[in-house]
């Protein structure tokens, strides 16, 4: 008897799952993920090379501006660079210690800071209350290392940030005073001199002449109006950017990756405290780094085009090496400058509480 079914369908198998394209797209990240991964697990103990350190004489030290460009070729493919002033050179930090008055903070919240999510807002402190506050942190902190001291403390704290960030290791929130206005609160340096009077013939013969900071273009209240800087005739202060921004930070306090409005340069001064931790991408290899945000941060990119603009995104130094985007690193300690150059990517964390300021600038080649 010959049966009148009708032959089942062969079924056809193939290797490639039925997926949308939103999970194609997720199953791409996790194996590029994959390969990261292993690439830093071989990359993990290379460290981030330094990025130069000029010490100018004092001759060199007079005039600001001519000094950064007299070190540009050397120093912009960096992206940032540490300038330590001659001997002499003395800061009276201005800021009131004693002062009453209350400012804000960010509420960072380090292990999302891999994430891009937005800061909160904070508690407000006086500068005391905040100090104390940041060093109760730090003591509780280093608490865990009672046998590590100086640069070996520092190293320890330097990869229990990134497990932090990177990994998540634990849950952490830390608070941070930036974007201070000078104008309303304090600015660490004395209150600059009228335009007219800016030069470097005017200056004092000697660094250490009690005159000569408040007179000097290194003095942040007067850096853009100095001679040969772009912003010198801008009528309308614009606070951080013709003048400068006060920082408070505390252990882990965090500078996230950004380049400057307009693709400005940047000259930062660390007045008092626990040293900085500075990473820093040439801006000719901006876009690299770009690129980097945009292949492992898709979806956020999605929720948030400007992401990068709203300065809270952290992406580890290892990470970005073995992506192969050049990274440099600094150390910035008291007394000491941080230049960075137009369209250079940089961010960095805090070793504990201290006191810093900065301003744009812009020369001529800008």
């Amino acid at each position: 008897r010959t049966s009148r079914r009708a032959p089942r369908a062969s079924r056809r198998y193939t290797d490639e799952p039925d997926w949308s394209a939103r999970e194609q797209e997720l199953y791409q990240m996790a194996l590029e993920n994959s390969k990261l991964e292993t690439k830093l697990a071989t990359l993990s103990d290379r460290p981030i090379p330094e990025a130069p350190v000029f010490r100018p004489t004092a001759a060199q030290f007079r005039d600001p501006l001519r000094y950064v460009a007299s070190i540009r070729r050397e120093a912009e493919p960096f992206g940032i660079c540490k300038i330590v002033p001659p001997r002499g050179w003395k800061v009276e930090c201005a800021v009131d210690w004693n002062s009453t008055k209350k400012f804000a903070t960010k509420r960072q919240r380090l292990h999302e800071l891999g994430e891009g999510q937005p800061f909160g807002d904070g508690r407000e402190y006086t500068l005391e209350e905040y100090q104390r506050m940041a060093d109760a942190f730090y003591a509780r902190r280093i608490a865990k290392y009672p046998d590590l001291k100086g640069d070996a403390l520092l190293k320890r704290l330097e990869e229990d940030y990134w497990a932090i960030v990177d990994q998540v290791r634990e849950k952490l929130d830390v608070e941070y005073g930036n974007d201070i206005d000078v104008n309303e609160f304090w600015s660490g340096f004395p209150r600059g001199v009228d335009i007219d009077q800016l030069s470097d013939k005017n200056l004092p013969q000697n660094v250490d002449d009690p005159s000569y900071v408040q007179q000097s273009g290194w003095n942040l209240n007067n850096t853009a109006r100095w001679p040969g800087s772009l912003l010198r005739r801008h009528d309308a202060p614009l606070p951080g950017v013709t003048q400068p921004w006060l920082y408070l930070g505390m252990l882990f306090a965090t500078f996230p990756w950004h380049n400057e409005d307009n693709y400005f340069e940047s000259i930062n001064y660390h007045h008092a405290g626990a040293p900085k931790q500075w990473y820093g991408i040439p801006g000719s290899e901006a876009a690299r780094f770009e690129d980097v945000v945009r292949r492992f941060h898709k979806q956020r990119l999605l929720e948030v085009p400007d992401l990068l603009h709203r300065i809270n995104l952290q992406i580890s130094p290892a990470k970005l090496a073995a992506l192969e985007v050049p990274i440099h690193r600094i150390c910035q300690n008291p007394g000491e400058f941080v230049v960075t150059f137009p369209q250079a990517f940089h961010g960095g964390f805090s070793y504990g509480f201290n006191c810093g300021e900065a301003v744009n600038f812009a020369t001529p080649d800008w």
